[in-house]
């Protein structure tokens, strides 16, 4: 089994950093690559492909302050946005790009929702079909009642998956999502084919991504050979603050379920 790790930078200021913690490929926000015209993010990339570092993934097609679901957004404006950002984050070397923000699709507390849920769907495949050109896989991510108040199961987001009919959409979850859907690791196994990307993050702090550490409570090793048993290959990433030691016990964890498994 295949598998590749990463860390999950907030700003390319923290490069450096990552670098020095053993990380070679990190996941940037897509926003990161915005901040340019197009003759000065050319200039960034070059810089940034010398480093030899991969950005194999990014996160977050939009702006964290941007729901889709709200009333009044604007496709046309952020789809001219996507074109742009893909076209970006495939010149990086992008091959996924995952969402797991849950104020982006929260559905209204009061009237019909039918229609905030259609202009998610029609959304996504828009996203989709983007990242299609560019051979980009999109994951969404399921998550608790904390974070939003649509897709909070793995059955729910199988549904979705299936709705929108894109061969590109995939799902990715953490430890974090599995305790706050309730879900079992024997679960994963049905959902197998639909699992694209990872990550690992300490679930007993709920309100935030926070590193795995050998001292929490939760059974990482659980975690890592359930997805042994489902032949999964592909990146993991760690958040944001992990260390040498956070690597070095996620890599350990992986070679005892791997034996195991």
């Amino acid at each position: 089994m295949s598998i590749r790790w990463s860390i999950r930078i907030r700003s390319l200021s923290e490069l450096d950093d990552a670098r020095a913690a053993g990380f070679d490929r990190v996941q940037l926000t897509v926003d990161a690559v915005m901040a340019w015209d197009d003759a000065g993010f050319q200039a960034e990339r070059n810089r940034l492909l010398a480093t030899g570092v991969s950005f194999e993934v990014f996160e977050a097609p939009l702006p964290r302050n941007v729901q889709v679901t709200e009333q009044g957004f604007n496709t046309y404006l952020w789809t001219e946005y996507l074109n742009t950002a893909v076209r970006r984050i495939s010149e990086l070397g992008c091959r996924t790009l995952v969402w797991g923000d849950g104020r982006a699709r929260l559905l209204p507390v009061e009237g019909d929702i039918s229609t905030s849920k259609e202009h998610f769907y029609q959304f996504m495949f828009i996203l989709c079909g983007i990242a299609e050109q560019f051979g980009i896989t999109v994951c969404l991510e399921p998550l608790g009642p904390r974070r939003t108040n649509f897709l909070n199961s793995l059955d729910e987001m199988d549904a979705c998956i299936a709705l929108i009919g894109k061969h590109n959409l995939s799902m990715m979850f953490s430890p974090r999502d599995l305790v706050e859907l309730h879900a079992d690791l024997t679960e994963l196994s049905k959902y197998r084919q639909k699992i694209a990307h990872i990550h690992v993050e300490n679930p007993e702090v709920p309100e935030t991504s926070s590193p795995p550490r050998a001292s929490d409570r939760y059974d990482y090793l659980a975690f890592f050979k359930a997805l042994g048993i489902i032949d999964y290959a592909g990146v993991i990433s760690l958040p944001a603050g992990s260390r040498k030691d956070t690597l070095a016990y996620c890599r350990q964890l992986w070679a005892s379920a791997e034996a195991d498994v």
